[in-house]
């Protein structure tokens, strides 16, 4: 039973300064874990020359290989949708930029092959993001879209080590090249709709394994692991960028950036506002509003 991260980095991204955070807050939390690390080669060069060790905190690290010629994104996206064939045993899957909150011994009680947090902590056609998700979904298939309740967000994935589970990342992999060539290189797109493929397969994990900040604050109190991807106006850019950063530079955490990671629910500024229903529906409009204003200051 293993913790998984996939890393694709280099020295003008923070990807790796994201993950030896996660990871250290992961072993905070969980002494004992196995952490298994699934990289490229270009990045296991990289990490060689880098002054925080990283792959010292890893249990076991797993160097896959490719083509000089294929970028870093293209590198993550098929070392991510190929980790099963890769990774023996049973695993949790988790993104870098997460934050590990408290004891995660409990996922192995999880029954199922496979399981998943909904994107957005509900259901799909309720979603704030339903139009832009669903637009691009639809340059597969503008009839139907491969989502039977949940559209699953890809940042944490429990996965057993079975002939099912191994068909679904199969899948998954053969899709994300399908639809690579036809200029969609968003991972969550093949991963729905080899979820329809295989007539749903993915159960539903509470929103305490991946709580998506911006979006789940009913899951905050409890949450497991903080999912802090999408956070606009919340102080968990620290974790984001102004930890890693700092790491990058000097190749260690200081005691206060420990505390931080230890303690990551108190990363809200004051004063603060919580919003939802017609409120948010409001900010929506209000963020897309502040994007064309960026993106022609002239016509303003």
């Amino acid at each position: 039973m293993k913790f998984l991260y996939v890393l694709a980095s280099a020295n003008n991204d923070l990807y790796a300064e994201q993950a030896f955070v996660s990871i250290t807050s992961l072993r905070m939390h969980n002494p004992e874990v196995f952490v298994s690390l699934f990289i490229d080669d270009k990045t296991d060069q990289n990490l060689e020359e880098r002054t925080f060790k990283l792959k010292e905190l890893a249990d076991e690290v797993v160097v896959q290989t490719f083509d000089e010629a294929i970028d870093l994104r293209e590198r993550s996206r098929l070392l991510k949708t190929n980790m099963r064939n890769q990774i023996r045993g049973d695993f949790l899957y988790i993104d870098s930029d997460t934050i590990i909150c408290e004891d995660l011994s409990d996922i192995w009680n999880c029954k199922h092959h496979l399981a998943a947090v909904p994107d957005t902590h509900i259901e799909f056609k309720k979603s704030s993001s339903y139009k832009s998700a669903s637009s691009m979904l639809k340059k597969i298939d503008k009839h139907h879209l491969p989502v039977e309740k949940f559209y699953f967000n890809g940042g944490v994935l429990f996965a057993k080590d079975c002939s099912e589970s191994v068909a679904f990342f199969n899948k998954w992999n053969e899709l994300w090249n399908e639809f690579k060539a036809k200029k969609i290189n968003k991972d969550q797109i093949s991963l729905a709709y080899s979820n329809r493929a295989l007539k749903y397969p993915i159960a539903e994990l509470s929103g305490i394994w991946n709580c998506q900040i911006q979006y789940g604050m009913n899951y905050f109190a409890n949450a497991k692991i903080l999912h802090y991807f999408a956070t606009v106006g919340f102080e968990y850019g620290r974790f984001k960028k102004q930890i890693p950063t700092s790491l990058k530079e000097t190749g260690r955490l200081t005691e206060d950036d420990l505390l931080e990671i230890k303690n990551p629910k108190h990363g809200f500024p004051m004063p603060h506002l919580v919003i939802s229903g017609g409120d948010y529906a409001f900010l929506q409009y209000f963020r897309l509003f502040m994007y064309y204003v960026k993106k022609i200051k002239s016509f303003f």
